[in-house]
């Protein structure tokens, strides 16, 4: 599996929710189309049956969340497409094996799973608004940025370790 950038501007157009309650991002209005999804630790990437992805959404639990300083830079706003994937209609596709760190930036309200480092091997590519994927020139999946309309009550997150 491989995801790669098209030169497609039209991406989803909605928010970015995080749900205290729920622990859980939610993307709204949610696109048409979804036939099935990757996911990242349990965040959805919701996929068409083209396999262009579409939107995030799903859970996230922000007890442990560790801040950061970090947000994606130099984004490019395109289209993504997975490519080398049997879309089978209600089955997800896991990218990472073990679970990724969370990170979040108060300032920001950018909150990334995987790897938070500045990377200068990645692109940041923005799939669906404030939802952007690091992608490695080999087309994998490095991290997810998302950033809600509003972050949860600080209780839980962690500020020790920070990553810049």
């Amino acid at each position: 599996m491989r995801i790669t950038v098209t030169n497609d501007e039209k991406i989803a157009v909605g928010q970015v929710l995080y749900v205290p309650e729920d622990y859980a991002f939610q993307f709204r209005p949610k696109p048409a189309g979804v036939v099935t999804s990757l996911l990242v630790n349990d965040v959805e990437l919701e996929i068409d049956g083209n396999g262009h992805l579409l939107n995030p959404w799903g859970y996230c639990p922000y007890m442990g969340w560790i801040a950061t300083d970090s947000g994606p830079d130099h984004l490019l706003t395109l289209r993504l497409k997975v490519e080398g994937l049997n879309i089978v209609p209600g089955i997800s596709m896991r990218v990472n094996e073990d679970s990724w760190g969370v990170w979040v930036n108060r300032q920001t309200r950018w909150t990334c799973i995987g790897n938070a480092e500045k990377l200068d091997t990645v692109t940041y590519v923005e799939f669906a608004t404030d939802s952007v994927v690091a992608l490695s020139s080999e087309g994998e999946i490095r991290a997810l940025w998302l950033r809600p309309v509003s972050l949860p009550a600080g209780n839980g997150i962690m500020g020790a370790s920070r990553v810049s």
